[in-house]
């Protein structure tokens, strides 16, 4: 199968899976891929969406706005085909020998050094924390 075919199986499978939810048209959509990124089913019962959080997002991406993230695992799963043509970056500090050896230096986890490392750029920026929690200390 192709990777396209693969992925519209994943979600048909996923579609089957959850009879149910509460979630609009659009915050499915993300549920979804939460689903499809993390196989964790659970996410139908414990998401919860700020009321302008996807418009917001929406406006933030199509405006460029650069998306921060604690791991290049989360960097390596965002498209940035489908980002190029707004102009938006995708940052992340973790693999910097700087924030390493400030997270040497002060007992913190390279996530929470990394995050530190790009605080300048967050505002109005969107943050993708994955599988580091320590990076939002």
């Amino acid at each position: 199968m192709k990777p396209e075919q693969i992925e519209k199986k994943s979600f048909q499978l996923i579609e089957a899976r959850v009879s149910s939810h509460s979630f609009n048209r659009r915050q499915w959509s993300v549920v979804k891929r939460m689903i499809h990124a993390t196989a964790d089913f659970e996410l139908v019962h414990t998401t919860v969406f700020h009321p302008r959080a996807l418009q917001a997002g929406i406006a933030a991406l199509r405006g460029g706005a650069p998306i921060i993230t604690d791991t290049n695992m989360v960097k390596a799963g965002i498209s940035l085909a489908r980002l190029r043509p707004y102009g938006t970056k995708v940052c992340c500090a973790i693999s910097r020998l700087a924030v390493a050896k400030e997270a040497r230096l002060t007992g913190k986890t390279r996530a929470a050094a990394a995050m530190r490392a790009l605080a300048p750029l967050m505002k109005g920026s969107l943050v993708a924390i994955g599988n580091a929690p320590t990076a939002l200390r």
